[in-house]
């Protein structure tokens, strides 16, 4: 009795522990089947190189026909068929006398041509000697008339704006109101002397301008102070010119009237003489500044037409020493060379025969290979002359080789809808064991940037044009670590470059931080484990798997 009691105590309270146990187990076990796990990548530096792939097959460059550029008679040939040759090994010559001359006939037409050029530019220049010397002329007359202006001025006034009679009007004026009454003309009272005062403040205008003219003036302004003078000085002879007329028509009145006047014929004579003389000296004066202008004119119509004429000749030495070069490269094809490495397959002529430049003198097969791969038109219009490449060869799996894009379809192929262009690659170095025919895949180089900031491309989400990474940090914003309380956020990033499995950050992240790229359950963990116990030896895992506790 005492015995079961006993049990029953032991056995109750170990059935509580037990549930309990269990509850609690199972509620943690079902726990740690639910906890979510991370696959992740650190942001590393790197080069990002993207490329184009295609495949097709290796073939050489085709046989071609070699010919000359020239017509002539053959008078050498230096090869034999099926001798290997090399590129610029010289094939053979033809007769070259005739390209010899007409190389000398292109040399002394040049010659003829600069002759002619330097004439012209000696004529120029010689021009342009007159020309700066009729500048310095043109000061000189210009200066000269101002030295002689003030004296004329002075006795134009004397006449134009003094009575020496003592009246109320200028000599002049009197003079021209007596022939005026006697002539039944009428005249303003004081417009001779109006006139000449009107002249005289023009003149103390353009003199005073004068005054700071120089003999070292730019051609322009000595031109235009030569016109400016001229048309100063004839302006006063014409003034000076009405003035002698005036006092000879005075002097005939009085005559033809018998009259007495108050000025004294011997002061009326003076002044005739004055205004003669000052009349035919400005006229001479006028003639010497006009004489300038024409000849300086003249002279700068000379000096652009040598320019013209120097343009033309210029443009005919141009083309004298075009045919010179041409003559000279007619003569260098009469050499005819291998245009690449490779065996002469055929000879097709023979020491003395007369050829055109659509005669095949040989036939020349290249040594060069060339990869023809197919590309869809979105890789197509990537690429470019000139790309580098990679190539791999099916019948020979452990030889890679590298080559260039030599040409491009310009038209593409239609093939049940789909359109694709053909691009050939010339190998950078030849290796004997490749073959015409044999399948070549190729990636070609289309873009690449260096020490840019990397993730998986399955780490960048994207949400109405805009990108994202999941972020994992540790506390407080720093390096995430395992069994740290890391946390998870949302980055946005701009980014760059990418290719089939990495993408460029051009923003948003830096070295070093730790992104999701993927998240895995409990049981997807333990078969990525198990999985990863059977890698291929040599095999680095490119992930961790981390935990967000």
């Amino acid at each position: 009795m005492f015995k079961k009691i006993f049990q029953k105590k032991i056995i109750i309270p170990l059935l509580i522990v037990l549930v309990l146990g269990g509850y609690f187990g199972y509620k943690n076990f079902v726990k740690k089947e639910n906890e979510t796990r991370y696959v992740t990548a650190a942001v590393e530096k790197g080069t990002l190189i993207v490329s184009v792939s295609g495949s097709g097959q290796v073939s050489s460059l085709d046989q071609i026909d070699v010919k000359p550029k020239v017509s002539g008679e053959v008078d050498e040939i230096f090869v034999d068929k099926d001798q290997k040759v090399k590129k610029g090994d010289l094939l053979l010559k033809l007769k070259t006398k005739d390209f010899e001359s007409a190389i000398d006939d292109a040399k002394l037409a040049l010659d003829n041509a600069k002759t002619t050029l330097e004439n012209l530019k000696k004529n120029k220049e010689n021009s342009q000697k007159d020309l700066n010397d009729d500048y310095a002329d043109a000061f000189n007359a210009v200066s000269g008339a101002f030295n002689d202006l003030p004296q004329t001025m002075e006795t134009l006034e004397s006449v134009f704006t003094k009575s020496s009679y003592g009246g109320d009007q200028a000599d002049i004026d009197y003079y021209r109101g007596i022939v005026g009454f006697y002539s039944g003309q009428s005249f303003s009272k004081n417009e001779k002397e109006n006139a000449f005062l009107n002249i005289k403040n023009k003149y103390q205008t353009i003199r005073n301008g004068y005054l700071s003219l120089s003999k070292s003036a730019l051609p322009g302004v000595l031109e235009e102070w030569l016109k400016k003078t001229s048309d100063l000085v004839r302006e006063i002879s014409d003034l000076s010119r009405s003035g002698r007329d005036i006092i000879s028509f005075y002097k005939e009145t009085i005559s033809k009237e018998s009259l007495i006047t108050p000025i004294s014929l011997s002061i009326t004579e003076t002044q005739l003489t004055d205004l003669t003389a000052i009349t035919t000296s400005l006229d001479q004066k006028i003639s010497a500044l006009s004489s300038l202008s024409k000849t300086i004119d003249q002279l700068k119509d000379k000096i652009s037409d040598y320019d013209n004429q120097i343009d033309s000749q210029e443009r005919t030495i141009k083309q004298k020493e075009d045919a010179l070069d041409k003559a000279k490269e007619n003569y260098e094809n009469c050499f005819v060379r291998a245009n690449f490495d490779g065996k002469i397959a055929k000879v097709n002529v023979k020491k003395g025969d007369t050829l055109s430049s659509a005669t095949a003198l040989f036939t020349l097969i290249s040594n060069q290979k060339i990869a023809e791969i197919s590309l869809n038109e979105v890789d197509a219009a990537k690429v470019k002359i000139g790309q580098k490449a990679t190539l791999t060869f099916d019948a020979l799996p452990d030889s890679t080789l590298t080559g260039k894009v030599s040409e491009i379809d310009t038209v593409g192929t239609v093939s049940q809808g789909v359109v694709s262009y053909n691009v050939k690659i010339v190998l950078d170095m030849d290796d004997e064991r490749i073959k015409p025919g044999m399948s070549v895949a190729a990636d070609i180089i289309v873009d690449a940037k260096q020490d840019v900031l990397l993730v998986p491309n399955s780490a960048v989400k994207s949400q109405q044009n805009v990108y994202y990474v999941q972020l994992m940090e540790g506390p407080e914003g720093k390096q995430a670590s395992y069994g740290a309380s890391n946390t998870l956020r949302s980055q946005q990033v701009e980014i760059g470059l990418s290719n089939d499995t990495m993408t460029e950050i051009v923003s948003g992240l830096k070295e070093g931080n730790v992104v999701i790229t993927s998240a895995i359950s409990s049981t997807q963990t333990a078969q990525t484990q198990r999985t990863q116990q059977f890698q291929i030896p040599g095999a680095t895992p490119q992930t961790q798997m981390r935990a967000v506790r």
